[in-house]
């Protein structure tokens, strides 16, 4: 149905008007962005602060006025509500009134911010834009133009040295989590800092995510293909546009559409015969993209109890104006058609499918910039003699280093192999388009209650798909720590913005209680945590490769401030092996050099990581009747306690533990060099790691002081008759 004579008459009237600005008013001491959030010059007395003021005033006025790139202007929105809220604090006066940018990167960095992120170079180029038109400088006096220039002429501090940020630093700084009450609990937070158990999880629940919505969708389109009585117009969008109608006006009628939809479902799913359990969980993915998050119970039960769906309930509307990342109305429209044409090869798919093709192909270490350029050709097939598909693998070309990647291969039975086979084939109308780009760039994720990320929680936590992931995780022995993160977060943490107040005081009100960061975690994020998670993150070969026979080197020239750092809070057996590495080198070149930092940082990486992954596991058994231990004192893989982690590790508290543990460092002491020299795979993938978490373990006191007194007594007794652990046939292994 399209538009009436009057609508068509009234959209030709308002293209042949002409639109002109208002001008600019430099006596105005409020303005509004362009998300009508209000900012007022309090301190008019001020002349420092009020040409300030009117500077960003100006800037807003050129967005406001197309002359600066629509793009920035979200930036810019965000950069002078907290530089504004701060200069609203802040004491002006001659005295400072030259350092005021200065104090104000002083004072990002103190919350938090590298100096790169404080904002200040963009502020810098706010002012220098205004200065260059002569609008705004004829406005004012030369007085305060110096000022501006001077202000413009502000040095910024250098950047601070790059840290990958990965999941593990985006989840763990939402400390709270670590509460029973409203996290996730002390055991699976101290997981979190494990990247390998998280990307484990996160790996899980991503692919059987997107393989449930994948099913979902093709049981509504049989189900719509199956029925004769649903017909094409009831599914129809009308075409009108959120620029033709008020926002009100729009959402009414986004509100009405939506309605008719689900009455219209409701119905045909009531007239089938005898409904799958598989089609009513599908319908409950529809309600879900459909309902105001507190209404989708009431509308679920309505639904299914074949009750008329209203737009509201009282005078709360049911149904949400929000775009959802899932089932959308138009792509309802689309599967319904497509399962009308047998023909069409090409199958509709969600935003949810293409936001979880990208989260795993982030975890297979693409790059994000990359992920958006891949196509069907990309990808390379492993098909047997019946046709079918077993293997899957990515040789793309990596930007970055100008070379092509191959990422892991992807082996037979897993959802993850059948999830992306979906994915691919649906996207390149059944691989016969091997140049179709197979996803799309998306605006940058937030955790907002309506946005993506709060939809994907909600998802993840319907009872089928929720039952599955916990199963899968069951079955892989790994505890589940990312869906129960983010439901933990969208549930229990209230988002908290800087724009009324400085981000200082909203760090310190925030960190008296709960908070949940605004902004979320992205694919660079979820690829750097795979990175970290890989047990091939380093060779330690290729690091001894830097090994000579003398000492005549310049030690200190091989190791950056990170490296010395780790080294000088590791344990002693760990500290001595790595200071033998360093110190034997020759005088090698720049380029060596560098190379041999990079190896060591990810030696000492790998081994931290591994360290950590095993004390986020550990518990201490005190009550160990009839239990069958290891040779360090470790509970078989039987063992395991009602309610507990199904990865949990059990270290007995007992005196013959300890002894165990003191002669496993006594040997590692003894034959470390013997191990380097023979077996350095060993050495820094077993040995290290295992010795760290040792140390660790009774630094923390975490045994009993009879099981301590008792354990040290027994080795020194018996450490020169125990056998020998790192012997194989007389050889040091």
């Amino acid at each position: 149905m399209g538009l009436t004579t009057e609508e068509l008459s009234l959209q030709e009237f308002n293209s042949n008007k002409k639109v002109t600005h208002v001008p600019f008013d430099i006596k105005a001491t409020t303005y509004l962005l362009s998300n009508r959030k209000r900012l007022e010059l309090t301190d008019t007395e001020c002349p420092y602060k009020s040409v300030i003021f009117q500077a960003f005033m100006y800037v807003n006025y050129l967005f406001s006025t197309d002359q600066m790139y629509k793009s920035r202007e979200q930036l810019f929105r965000q950069q002078s509500l907290t530089f504004l809220a701060f200069l609203h604090c802040f004491d002006l006066q001659k005295e400072n009134k030259a350092k005021i940018f200065k104090l104000y990167e002083a004072q990002r960095v103190d919350d938090g911010c590298k100096t790169q992120s404080t904002g200040l170079k963009d502020l810098k180029s706010y002012l220098t834009r205004c200065l260059r038109e002569p609008s705004f400088t004829a406005l004012i006096d030369d007085i305060k133009i110096e000022y501006l220039i001077t202000l413009s002429e502000t040095k910024i501090a250098p950047d601070d040295d790059n840290e990958s940020y990965t999941l593990t630093n985006w989840l763990s700084q939402h400390t709270w989590l670590r509460r029973d009450d409203i996290g996730i609990g002390a055991d699976r937070y101290a997981r979190l800092g494990s990247p390998k158990l998280l990307i484990n999880s996160f790996n899980i629940t991503t692919d059987t995510a997107l393989l449930e919505i994948q099913r979902s969708k093709h049981i509504l389109i049989e189900f719509f293909r199956g029925n004769n009585s649903l017909l094409r117009n009831e599914f129809m969008i009308i075409s009108k546009e959120k620029s033709d109608l008020n926002t009100n006006d729009y959402k009414a009628y986004l509100i009405r559409m939506k309605c008719k939809i689900l009455n219209t479902l409701r119905k045909a799913y009531h007239q089938a015969t005898n409904p799958s359990e598989e089609l009513k969980n599908a319908m409950e993915l529809v309600l879900l993209s459909f309902t105001n998050s507190s209404f989708v119970k009431v509308v679920t039960d309505e639904f299914f109890k074949n009750e008329e769906i209203y737009q509201t309930k009282g005078n709360k509307v049911q149904l949400s104006t929000g775009k959802s990342f899932l089932f959308t109305e138009k792509i309802i429209f689309e599967m319904f058609s497509y399962s009308k044409n047998p023909n069409d090869n090409v199958c509709p798919t969600t935003e949810g499918e293409h936001l979880l093709f990208q989260f795993i192909m982030a975890s297979l270490r693409v790059q994000g910039s990359d992920i958006l350029k891949l196509r069907y050709s990309d990808f390379k097939f492993l098909r047997r003699s019946n046709g079918y598909i077993s293997h899957i693998e990515s040789e793309y070309f990596k930007g970055r280093a100008s070379d092509y990647h191959i990422t892991e291969t992807i082996g037979p039975n897993t959802d993850r192999r059948e999830a992306l086979l979906n994915f691919i084939s649906e996207r390149s109308a059944k691989m016969s388009k091997p140049d179709e780009i197979l996803t799309f760039k998306r605006s940058k994720l937030r955790l907002s209650h309506n946005g993506a990320i709060a939809e994907l929680s909600l998802v993840l936590n319907t009872s089928t798909i929720n039952e599955k992931i916990l199963k899968k995780h069951s079955d892989k022995g790994v505890s589940s720590l990312f869906s129960i993160s983010l439901e933990k977060l969208m549930q229990n943490g209230p988002s908290f913005c800087n724009n009324d107040v400085p981000e200082s005081k909203i760090e310190q009100k925030v960190r008296e209680d709960k908070f949940r960061s605004i902004t979320c975690f992205g694919l660079s994020a979820i690829k750097n945590t795979a990175v970290h998670a890989g047990s091939d993150l380093f060779d330690p070969t290729q690091l001894l490769n830097f090994n000579s026979h003398t000492n005549s080197t310049e030690r200190d020239s091989y190791l950056t401030p990170y490296n010395e750092e780790w080294k000088n809070n590791t344990g002693l057996i760990t500290r001595a092996v790595m200071q033998d590495i360093h110190k034997n080198l020759y005088r090698i070149s720049e380029k060596d050099k560098q190379q041999f930092q990079s190896e060591f940082t990810k030696a000492t990486t790998a081994i931290n990581n591994r360290k950590k992954e095993a004390l986020a596991k550990i518990k201490i058994l005190t009550e160990y009747n009839d239990v069958v231990v290891n040779e360090l004192g470790i509970a078989s893989k039987n063992t395991l306690i009602q309610n507990d982690l199904p990865d949990s590790i059990y270290l007995v508290d007992s005196a013959e533990t300890v002894m165990k543990l003191k002669y496993y460092l006594d040997q590692a002491k003894i034959h470390n060099k013997a191990i380097l020299n023979k077996n350095p795979e060993f050495l820094f993938n077993t040995l290290l790691p295992t010795l760290e978490w040792i140390e660790e373990i009774f630094f923390k006191k975490k045994f009993s002081k009879k099981s301590l007194s008792k354990g040290n007594e027994m080795f020194n007794k018996y450490k020169k008759i125990l056998p020998p652990i790192f012997q194989v046939q007389g050889d040091v292994v």
